[in-house]
């Protein structure tokens, strides 16, 4: 991820793209406790959650150019670089994990997890960005989009997960939806004929479509 493309994220976040799912979570996690964001992009999300009333909260992320705009933020979080696959933190050192559209490496989450400890995830499901899916990619296989291989893998490692649709319409103002396409991975490989068409007419709103998974307490 280079720097522009993540400080749109930061955009999109500050214009409250994602509060009513962050809200969610924020409503799980309890006060004065131990938060590791894996994979915090440029962490607007992560202070989202660390206001929360987490006592620690960490932030890693494999991209530098993501963790140096985090890394600006005016947020009681320790934002670092790190490899998802080579956690370097000790056994049991938090009390909850959160993971937002990143991939899961559910082994080191357990073992960065303390017993009893939480984990949320969230997933996007098939109706997530579909005005974009649907406007670059019709006709196409592109167009539609399955998390059933990423939820089941989740449920085999945590099996007594429990599973929240969140669903809602965002309202866009034109730079927005300009910012939205410079952030979504969906864009990026999609022909630039196609995308100058979305942005020259862009849907009045987006819609959101994700699963929060949660694992309460964790046995170990």
């Amino acid at each position: 991820y280079t720097t522009p493309i993540v400080s749109r994220t930061t955009a999109n976040v500050n214009a409250g793209l994602f509060t009513p799912f962050l809200a969610a979570m924020a409503a799980k996690l309890p006060k004065h406790q131990r938060l590791l964001d894996v994979g915090c992009g440029e962490g607007t999300p992560t202070a989202y959650l660390a206001e929360a009333g987490q006592q620690t909260a960490v932030g890693f992320d494999i991209s530098s150019p993501a963790i140096n705009l985090a890394g600006g933020l005016a947020a009681p979080v320790l934002f670092a670089v790190a490899d998802l696959a080579h956690l370097p933190f000790v056994n049991d050192a938090f009390d909850t994990v959160t993971d937002i559209f990143s991939p899961g490496n559910y082994r080191e989450f357990r073992r960065v997890l303390r017993p009893d400890g939480q984990l949320l995830k969230i997933i996007p499901r098939a109706g997530y960005l579909r005005e974009i899916r649907e406007g670059l990619y019709s006709g196409t296989a592109k167009a539609v989009y399955n998390n059933e291989p990423v939820l089941k893998r989740f449920l085999a490692a945590f099996p007594d997960a429990s599973q929240e649709t969140i669903t809602y319409d965002f309202p866009l103002a034109p730079t927005q939806f300009g910012d939205l396409m410079a952030m979504t991975p969906l864009t990026w490989q999609a022909p630039a004929d196609q995308r100058d068409q979305m942005l020259a007419a862009p849907p009045i709103s987006i819609h959101i479509d994700v699963d929060l998974l949660t694992v309460s307490h964790l046995v170990k």
